[in-house]
């Protein structure tokens, strides 16, 4: 009698542990795929964001364009300079410049 109540015994601890190892993989499994769901997500937002970031770069590029600058200065009513109106800075290494004499004459004058 002892004997039989030993396996029926083990045969419910197997079973109990079968039961815990199934339902541990049912719930590994629930998580995996929230995990793989999550996973797919991101990299959906990914591939999203270097599309938007390539269209910035095309923007960038078409905006930074001379021909662009150039109707935009025009739409602003910019024009080019003539001679009369052009500014010549000087090499300042070939003048020495004397800082004081110079405060001194702008603070005068």
């Amino acid at each position: 009698m002892r004997a039989i109540f030993k396996n029926k015994a083990k045969i419910i601890i197997i079973m109990i542990l079968t039961a815990v190892v199934c339902i541990s993989y049912v719930g590994l499994n629930a998580y995996s795929s929230k995990l793989q769901y999550e996973i797919n997500k991101l990299n959906s937002e990914i591939q999203i964001t270097s599309y938007k970031a390539a269209n910035l770069e095309v923007k960038i590029q078409s905006a930074t364009n001379v021909n662009n600058l150039e109707g935009r200065a025009m739409e602003l009513g910019m024009i080019y300079p003539g001679f009369d109106r052009m500014v010549t800075i000087r090499n300042a290494a070939s003048q020495p410049v004397d800082f004081a004499m110079a405060l001194k004459q702008n603070a005068y004058n």
